[in-house]
């Protein structure tokens, strides 16, 4: 009986000495949550108005081993050709190959070969290692493999010398 009455007497302090906390404030540094500005990122911030930037030129390729890809992401509204909004997310995706047909992107939002459109919707992908791609547009809670419009055909680019490849005006019907 005296055995029992010692075990639920440790067992109880044992059960109150848990149950305490020690009430040490956590100490945040001065420069605590740290500017938005420094706030890393994988997403590029949508430039304000007087950030704005219009793509006036297009780069020469940065030699023999890469490429530069542009064109123009416009979607039709009222019967009108309109820019996609300033600062949509555009990759360039590896095609993956079985049998030589292709057979998935490789897509990777951490990936270099991303860039933003301008406000007339232009895209530019500098520095693009030669290479078979594919066009990725990512609305950061979904990203989708962009077809030709009005097709069901995916654009997959051959990049394979090193020059400007200009897909042109990409215009669509709608975009999610």
């Amino acid at each position: 009986m005296r055995k029992i009455a010692v075990k639920v007497i440790f067992l109880t302090l044992f059960l109150i000495l848990s149950s305490c906390q020690v009430n040490n404030p956590t100490i945040q540094p001065p420069d605590y949550p740290p500017p938005p500005s420094s706030i890393p990122t994988l997403y590029p911030m949508i430039p304000t108005e007087e950030e704005s930037l219009v793509i006036s030129e297009i780069p020469t390729p940065a030699g023999e081993n890469f490429a530069v890809v542009t064109g123009y992401l416009k979607v039709r509204k009222n019967g009108q050709e309109q820019p996609v909004e300033e600062g949509s997310i555009l990759y360039l995706t590896e095609v993956l190959f079985y049998e030589g047909t292709p057979a998935a992107a490789g897509f990777d939002r951490l990936s270099p070969l991303r860039t933003t459109t301008d406000k007339n919707g232009r895209f530019v992908f500098n520095l693009v290692p030669l290479n078979t791609y594919t066009l990725i547009l990512d609305r950061v809670v979904n990203a989708y493999l962009l077809k030709y419009p009005n097709s069901d055909l995916e654009i997959i680019m051959e990049v394979n010398t090193s020059k400007i490849f200009d897909l042109g005006t990409l215009v669509y019907e709608n975009l999610p």
